[in-house]
């Protein structure tokens, strides 16, 4: 058999290479779980102030983990026509926020209430600051 004239040599990598590949990977995947999470929660102090449509996708996308694809067979449309209003919903998400910063002043409040209840020795005052932070 012939080897074509465009195929590269293949390179093994070594146990430390595909080491290092895996943490790439692992770090890729955990900054997308991260920007989804926090795309859900813009979601949930904005996404009133979307149109229907803008948040039958999103939600689609977001909360059924759905493919721009799926979605697009689901909702007769093309897949880029979903990934572009998909797309220009969650900048309108981060648009609010950027001005608003609702979901900022709630991590905030969140972070504060936590150190309360871990820093403190009075009873009560654990109790009240978890009711609170159980009221998020």
């Amino acid at each position: 058999m012939k080897k074509a004239k465009f195929a590269l040599p293949r390179k093994k990598l070594d146990s430390n290479a595909w080491g290092e590949y895996d943490k790439r990977v692992r770090k890729e995947n955990d900054v997308e779980m991260e920007e989804k999470v926090r795309l859900t929660y813009l979601y949930d102090f904005y996404g009133e102030l979307l149109n229907e449509r803008q948040q039958r996708l999103l939600e689609q996308h977001l909360f059924e983990d759905l493919s721009f694809s799926e979605i697009a067979e689901r909702e007769d449309l093309t897949r880029q026509g979903v990934f572009d209003l998909v797309s220009r919903s969650e900048k309108k998400l981060l648009a609010y926020e950027e001005k608003l910063k609702l979901f900022e002043k709630f991590q905030s409040a969140k972070e504060k209430l936590e150190a309360i209840v871990h820093a403190s020795d009075d009873p009560q005052i654990k109790a009240l600051a978890q009711e609170i932070m159980d009221s998020f």
